[in-house]
């Protein structure tokens, strides 16, 4: 139940911080919060991770809805089984597909509106949690020490 309670409120937390951004007065165009780094930028974002797939809405609906359902049925069947290094990260990706999805459906688009100068692309908060999960379920796969207890 944790991980699903956790799922739930990353998507509800990143459409917070879109509705704020949304409504924000002078959010329309670029606002700067920390000079030269840190900016709130709105854009709609019509594809997935960087653009891709732009305008194709059905199918990435339709891909993202089979991809989070099949997270949450392993999350719910292995949960008691898998070490919580792979089951976090899973609750990460699915919570910010969850998020972008919501948008999808909703509005036709997902809202980007963090700007960090260094980084060419705009992104949010579910773009955050999926990359975040996806980076340590990489090295929970890779490195299968980390995160297991030793034996005293």
């Amino acid at each position: 139940m944790f991980y699903i309670i956790a799922m739930i409120g990353l998507a509800l937390f990143d459409q917070i911080t879109k509705f704020i951004v949304l409504r924000s007065p002078g959010m329309g165009g670029q606002t700067e919060l920390i000079s030269n780094f840190l900016y709130v930028n709105v854009i709609k974002n019509n594809g997935v991770a960087f653009g891709m797939l732009g305008n194709t809405q059905n199918f990435i609906i339709a891909l993202t809805s089979f991809l989070t359902g099949a997270i949450l049925a392993y999350i719910l069947l292995k949960r008691g089984q898998q070490r919580r290094l792979i089951l976090i990260p899973l609750t990460m990706i699915a919570g910010g597909a969850l998020g972008n999805l919501i948008d999808r459906i909703r509005l036709g688009h997902v809202t980007d509106f963090i700007d960090v100068h260094f980084w060419p692309y705009i992104f949010n908060v579910a773009d955050i949690c999926v990359v975040a999960g996806c980076v340590v379920l990489l090295l929970a796969v890779l490195f299968p020490a980390l995160g297991s207890r030793r034996k005293k």
